[in-house]
């Protein structure tokens, strides 16, 4: 859950929200409507957009094995659906959170970063244009952190990286 509401809800028993509170979720509840309709969106043409991510993508993806290409885009999947459950919630360490651990483990066990990379680039400059201006705001802080976790290192090499003598 959203951290902020989570403690909003903790708040009663001790005080009355503050004005600057207030003025935070009056924020997020005005903007709910349109973070259901990003949403909606996102899980109707999921299909659509990963299908059209990959064609635009094939001669760069196609040099990649057909086991790694096909965990590539379940990971890509993955990503755009916990980026826009995170734009709903307004809890961007929800991607944190949920993808921490499991996306670079899988990257690492399939050796696909780089494929894993460029179709995160891809969606995101595909959702910039196909999303209005305004859209892609609410949903950047997530994509944004999926970048930040696509730029971490695999574990076997942090391991490796320690091992070496100096």
């Amino acid at each position: 859950m959203n951290e902020f509401l989570s403690q909003l809800f903790q708040s009663p028993e001790k005080r009355y929200l503050s004005q600057q509170e207030l003025g935070v979720l009056s924020k997020m509840v005005s903007s709910l409507p349109e973070r259901i309709k990003i949403y909606r969106y996102l899980r109707d043409q999921e299909v659509k957009l990963v299908q059209a991510l990959v064609n635009q993508l094939s001669p760069e993806l196609a040099k990649t094995e057909a086991p790694a290409l096909e965990q590539a885009v379940k990971s890509i999947v993955l990503v755009l659906r916990y980026a826009a459950m995170a734009m709903l919630t307004n809890d961007t360490q929800l991607v944190q959170c949920r993808l921490e651990n499991w996306l670079p483990a899988m990257m690492e066990a399939h050796q696909n970063q780089a494929v894993v990379q460029a179709l995160h680039r891809g969606l995101t400059q595909a959702l910039s244009k196909t999303l209005s201006a305004k859209q892609f705001a609410l949903l950047r802080p997530s994509l944004d952190q999926v970048q930040s976790l696509l730029a971490t290192r695999p574990q076997a090499e942090r391991i490796t990286e320690l091992l070496e003598p100096v």
